[in-house]
């Protein structure tokens, strides 16, 4: 980290910013617990969720696998088979219809976008089945439950803790790399760091973009357009995912500039803390809290189809129950989320 940035950050105390959160973008009418009609599967028989999300190209979703397995395997009847699509609407489909075909007694879609999966979700509510989604919402159709991070208070906490290491007083120049066009968790996030940008005068957003795919490689290209604009007036970036943040980190340090610069990201994957672990005291993710999720997803699957109260935290104005997972901001200050996640860099 250069003197200056050094200097910034000294003295701050290094504390874990993790919130619990209880609010929900669109307004929330309170939550708690609610018994679910149509939950009837017999005590003792083996309870089937099938979860067609969209990529494990992310190390987060590798994490929520593992704990909603973890989970199962604590109820002892759960049976719980994640495929992925890969971005590919059409396998996405196949993968739901297939579950469906097979019996599943709660189907969990992560929907590639928030219109094409419409028909695939109706048809499992038809089926009688139990139905989740994760990160994603979709047109004209609320689910049994919601599962996911609070994107907005994501693209918030990023902006925040910047300030917090920034100060109010100081211009900085900001860039944003946002994800896809049209995803919701990636609007949602640009969002949250376009407004809390807007709350402190000293901010300025001078490079937004958004990148398909939320892509590594589409992300340092950007960063580099940014820079071949901006250069060294560049103070920190707001990218939606940590490859995101990687790719905007290899182009400041292409063109020579990547210790005058804070990098935010969003997934806490394992390549960010060995950069961190090496040095890089100006890379800060949130952690999405991946391994609770995935245990939320079990867990919700086994109170819809057994009839057990549902707990949520909040009903939202989209009608949507709203289960959030935990987001922690982790950087060298505070490295206990990763401690967990990957022990082995630790020893």
């Amino acid at each position: 980290m250069s003197k200056r940035m050094f200097a910034k950050s000294i003295g701050l105390v290094a504390v874990s910013l993790s919130v619990l959160l209880s609010g929900c973008a669109g307004g929330g009418t309170g939550g708690g617990t609610e018994k679910e009609a149509g939950g009837d599967k017999p005590a003792g028989d083996t309870i089937k969720v099938g979860v067609a999300n969209r990529t494990f190209k992310e190390s987060a979703y590798l994490f929520m696998q593992q704990g909603s397995e973890a989970k199962a395997e604590e109820y002892g009847n759960v049976q719980i088979d994640w495929q992925a699509c890969d971005l590919n609407i059409a396998n996405q489909k196949n993968i739901v219809e297939n579950f469906i075909s097979q019996g599943y007694d709660a189907i969990v879609i992560e929907p590639c976008d928030s219109v094409s999966m419409v028909q695939q979700a109706r048809e499992v509510r038809d089926a009688g089945i139990s139905l989740i989604f994760i990160e994603q919402k979709m047109d004209g159709i609320a689910p049994d439950i919601w599962i996911t991070g609070n994107n907005y208070q994501l693209g918030c906490l990023q902006v925040e803790d910047f300030v917090k290491r920034w100060g109010e007083d100081q211009p900085a120049k900001c860039v944003m790399l946002a994800g896809s066009d049209g995803d919701y968790a990636a609007e949602e996030i640009k969002r949250g760091v376009q407004e809390t940008v807007a709350k402190y005068p000293n901010l300025e957003l001078v490079f937004e973009q958004t990148i398909q795919d939320w892509d590594r490689e589409k992300a340092m290209k950007s960063m580099e357009d940014a820079i071949s604009v901006h250069g060294d007036a560049i103070n920190a970036v707001f990218a939606a995912n940590d490859g995101m943040a990687l790719g905007a980190y290899k182009a400041a340090q292409n063109a020579g500039l990547e210790k005058d610069m804070y990098f935010y990201g969003g997934d806490n994957d394992q390549e960010t803390n060995e950069m961190i672990l090496s040095g890089a005291e100006n890379i800060f993710v949130v952690d999405r809290g991946s391994f609770s999720h995935g245990e939320m997803i079990t867990t919700a699957a086994v109170q819809l189809v057994s009839g057990e109260e549902l707990t949520f935290d909040e009903t939202d104005a989209d009608d949507y129950k709203c289960k959030w997972a935990q987001l922690t901001m982790v950087g060298y200050d505070n490295l206990e989320p990763s401690k967990i996640k990957f022990p082995e860099l630790f020893e």
